[in-house]
């Protein structure tokens, strides 16, 4: 999706993936074995 980024597709910086993950917004598994 190369230029198409702007008001609707804000650039993703890693504090944003930070806090994202930190608010387990994307959840993890347990283990690495684990489903």
């Amino acid at each position: 999706m190369a230029g198409r980024r702007g008001k609707y597709y804000p650039a993703i910086t890693p504090e944003i993936l930070l806090r994202a993950y930190s608010i387990g917004l994307f959840p993890m598994a347990e283990a690495a074995d684990d489903p």
